[in-house]
């Protein structure tokens, strides 16, 4: 428990010394990152119906 507060809190003081746009960027990954976890859990437990295109 103490290094997981130890590590948020030099990851809170990594981000505060990184740059605004650095800082805009690793949000959005981190943001796309919970998004693409979340939609392929998703798309785990509600498989979506197989369509087979004929050629």
């Amino acid at each position: 428990m103490i290094l997981i507060a130890c590590f948020a809190a030099v990851f809170e003081e990594l981000i505060e010394a990184l740059d605004e746009q650095m800082n805009c960027y690793l949000e959005g990954q981190l943001l796309f990152t919970l998004c693409m976890a979340l939609t392929q859990d998703w798309a785990w437990r509600y498989p979506a119906p197989s369509v087979h295109l004929s050629s």
